[in-house]
């Protein structure tokens, strides 16, 4: 498909696959940040969408500011190639917890995208390193928050690790009852404050739920989901297409408690959102 092709695209140009953003003009870190979304425009035929905004250049605060604003406005129309056709959630994301903030500290919703960077085998976190750290755990995955991640990083090899994996707008649980999860946005991210990383956790996605989330909770908003039977898709580092099984190994149950969030690394799902872990990851 395309995306695969655009991030594989991407990296091959500029070396490095992470989560671009801006630290520095902080609104007590809820400002808007650019993402991954955003970086690879041009490579997946989106060119003049990239030159209108040019992210390297300009903020995304700053773009999404004003009443009327013509920019916004092209930023809250559906891109076709970030929706899943399944998927039946909103044109612009209008959930708080997704929007950005604009330079008036506004909240201002963006267009929905339903493809999530794999930040690693551990919930969302600001920090790439061993989830499994006491004293200061990281994520493991290809995709990290204000850091370059290059694919020789990528040490367990490319076709064993995950990179793109989908998120569903709202999920339906096996007794009826339907969840949030908020699926993402293109261009952006809300800022990184607060102990949850809500911030990270719109454009990045990570392990500490069983794929499509049938645990129900607020873990929905931060991990991998779709309305596929069965299952989710994923991308792996190579740019192949797999679809996994939503009872795929998984030990899901051993995340300690935000904001320490330690977790082990020994299970097939795990392995796979990892770029770094060393082991065999396991049938799947």
């Amino acid at each position: 498909g395309v995306m695969p092709i655009g991030l594989l695209n991407q990296q091959q140009t500029h070396k490095k696959r992470g989560f671009t953003c801006d630290t520095t003009t902080g609104k007590n870190g809820t400002c808007g940040n650019w993402s991954w979304g955003a970086m690879i425009l041009p490579f997946i035929e989106q060119g003049p969408m990239y030159d209108l905004l040019k992210p390297g250049d300009n903020l995304l605060p700053e773009l999404v500011t004003g009443t009327t604003n013509k920019t916004r406005a092209e930023m809250q129309k559906t891109v076709a190639v970030f929706r899943c056709p399944t998927d039946i959630g909103e044109i612009r994301n209008s959930v708080t917890y997704r929007q950005v903030k604009d330079d008036g500290d506004v909240n201002r919703g963006l267009a929905m995208s339903n493809y999530v960077g794999v930040n690693g085998s551990n919930v969302p976190r600001q920090r790439d390193g061993d989830p499994n750290d006491a004293a200061l755990p990281g994520n493991n995955g290809m995709f990290q928050y204000n850091a370059s991640i290059r694919f020789a990083e990528v040490t367990d090899g490319l076709s064993n690790t995950l990179m793109l994996g989908e998120r569903a707008f709202e999920i339906q649980l096996g007794d009826g009852t339907i969840v949030q999860s908020g699926a993402s946005v293109i261009y952006g991210a809300r800022g990184v404050s607060g102990t949850e990383n809500d911030g990270v956790a719109t454009p990045l996605g990570g392990g500490s739920r069983h794929i499509n989330c049938p645990e129900g909770d607020n873990h929905c908003r931060r991990t991998f989901s779709s309305l596929h039977q069965g299952g989710s898709q994923f991308v792996m580092g190579d740019g192949a297409v797999v679809f996994l099984s939503e009872n795929i190994d998984a030990n899901v149950g051993n995340l300690s408690p935000i904001p320490n969030a330690v977790r082990d690394v020994d299970s097939v799902y795990e392995r796979l959102l990892g770029r770094d872990d060393g082991q065999v990851v396991g049938n799947f």
